[in-house]
């Protein structure tokens, strides 16, 4: 369909553009004629086109405004006309080629208007080649003279329409191209504005928080994250920093294990504590690291943040000096009271005192405290101390399902034991015997009558296993995140007012950790527990199925 959309107004560069072309040419005529035709140029019509040209360009430059009305582009487009009509008329018989003349015109008239101006610039050609007859008054008399008249006129026609067509074609992929250019734009501004939303967002929280590339550079650090690698004296050639210290503040940290170089080989960082900086000025800093995967699969980086803590560490650390030194404190009377028990307990050996129902009670009590005393100072990280020789886990898991069988007994329960054979490792059978019994005592403290827990040791590559699974009361996955946590006890232990100081599987983990070791649970409340001692093996060997 043809562009019929009116355009009111043209651009003053486009129009003087197709303009000056035009009066550079009407100069080159006017020069070949003064030196070859002078008395023509010296002519009324021929000085009369020269006019014209001059003042249609002279009027193309000074009208005022970035545009030029439609009015003005008529006007000055049939001034171009009638000169070039006068040029032909004057020397067409001594420069035929002055008709070419005509074309400009035409082509912007057809160029820069709306179709229903192309008749005009048709007319124009047309009175172009017909101004000399209607000026002398004799019209064409054979075929070859209106042959000649005519066929500029209809060559102009086509020419007229190609150029309209190819400048339609060319406004519309103008437009597409300007529309496409402000939907980028657009989308450049708003992707802008979105990545100073995030970098203010980053900047404003006190988390230290980079992204780093497939090829493990940094490419974005906030100002937390910047002033943390500036405690520990990061150097980016070693990607690595010089005052990192583990949990305990004082054992360094290899370089190939801080936390860029742990990055760069591909490892995951969950929940890792380090003190960064000089002794005297440490911060506690928890990290972590989480993949970044793009809409299409497309590994992009990794985030890594990291949290300062340094608050809550030296609370913990306050609690925890305070709760050794009240039990320090508790012990010491509370083992005079044992002793003078002992004393008394003897004197009254035959009952000669008559004190046995008083002193049942206090003996009974004053143990407990000092078992709860005990579990308070077991409790604490620092206190760990685990005595490594050569054992056989599997015995030691053994001799306490056989110790606790009867007390399952009692309580309904059946309890089975897999074993897939001797588990040599090295550690601390008092403690390792510890962390079974009082797993394995809460497995069944824990399970209505008639279910069973069933207790699996084994090897795995370069793990020793040890799961103990019942299909009891089951542990709600809120209570899973803090299960490991000192003083917390569970909903359950609350419901069924089960008796005790919520200290025994947080000195699990810490006896656990100690051997270098990891204990996790798995539940579904209703359902039942699966907790999993995993201890280093010395020497791998092959996977076993468990059963």
């Amino acid at each position: 369909m043809p562009d019929t959309t009116p355009h009111r107004s043209v651009e003053r560069t486009t129009f003087v553009q197709r303009q000056l072309p035009f009066a550079a040419s009407v100069a080159a005529l006017a020069i070949l004629a003064f030196v070859f035709l002078p008395d023509v140029v010296l002519g009324g019509q021929f000085l009369t086109g020269i006019a014209l040209t001059a003042v249609a360009t002279v009027v193309s430059l000074v009208v005022p405004g970035a545009t030029i009305r439609r009015p003005w582009v008529m006007s000055i487009a049939v001034g171009d006309i009638v000169a070039v009509a006068l040029f032909r008329d004057s020397v067409f018989s001594d420069i035929q080629g002055s008709s070419l003349l005509i074309i400009f015109p035409v082509v912007w008239l057809s160029s820069v208007l709306s179709a229903r101006l192309i008749p005009v610039a048709v007319v124009g050609a047309f009175f172009v080649t017909f101004f000399p007859y209607a000026r002398s008054g004799n019209w064409p008399v054979d075929p070859g003279e209106w042959a000649n008249v005519l066929l500029m006129p209809i060559v102009m026609s086509f020419v007229a329409l190609a150029t309209f067509h190819t400048a339609r074609k060319l406004r519309q992929h103008q437009r597409s191209l300007d529309g496409a250019n402000n939907a980028l734009r657009e989308s450049v501004k708003r992707a802008g504005q979105q990545a100073a939303i995030t970098r203010a967002a980053a900047d404003a929280v006190d988390v230290g928080i980079f992204f780093i590339d497939p090829q493990h550079q940094i490419r974005s650090t906030n100002v937390a994250m910047q002033k943390i690698l500036d405690i520990a004296g990061y150097d980016p050639e070693r990607r690595a920093g010089g005052a990192v210290f583990e949990a305990d503040r004082s054992t360094p940290v290899a370089e190939d294990e801080q936390n860029l170089n742990r990055l760069r080989r591909g490892e995951d960082i969950d929940e890792r504590l380090q003190w960064l900086g000089p002794e005297g000025n440490q911060q506690a800093i928890m990290s972590r690291s989480s993949p970044v995967i793009g809409p299409g699969g497309e590994f992009i980086g990794t985030i890594f943040v990291a949290h300062d803590v340094t608050d809550l560490a030296n609370a913990i650390a306050v609690r925890d000096a305070f709760l050794v030194t009240v039990s320090h404190e508790l012990l010491t009377p509370l083992t005079s009271i044992l002793g003078y028990l002992e004393l008394i307990e003897d004197a009254n050996e035959d009952g000669q005192l008559g004190l046995e129902n008083e002193l049942q009670p206090l003996a009974r009590n004053a143990t407990s405290l000092n078992g709860m005393i005990n579990e308070l100072l077991a409790a604490n990280p620092s206190a760990v101390r685990v005595s490594v020789e050569s054992i056989d886990l599997e015995q030691i898991v053994r001799a306490s399902v056989d110790r606790l069988r009867l007390e399952a007994q009692v309580s309904g329960l059946s309890l089975e034991y897999v074993s897939f054979g001797p588990l040599p490792t090295e550690g601390d059978a008092v403690k390792l015997r510890q962390v079974v019994d009082n797993v394995l005592s809460n497995a069944i403290k824990f399970s209505p009558r008639g279910q069973s827990v069933i207790v699996i040791s084994r090897r795995a590559g370069d793990n020793i296993l040890v799961s103990i699974a019942d299909n009891g009361l089951g542990i709600s996955e809120e209570d899973q995140h803090q299960l490991f946590d000192r003083f917390f006890r569970s909903s359950s232990a609350h419901k069924n007012h089960t008796r005790g100081t919520g200290l025994g599987l947080s000195i699990v983990k810490t006896i656990v950790e100690a051997h270098h070791g990891t204990i996790t649970v798995s539940s579904t409340p209703g359902e039942g527990s699966t907790f999993v001692i995993s201890l280093p093996a010395p020497n791998p060997t092959p996977d076993h199925s468990a059963v």
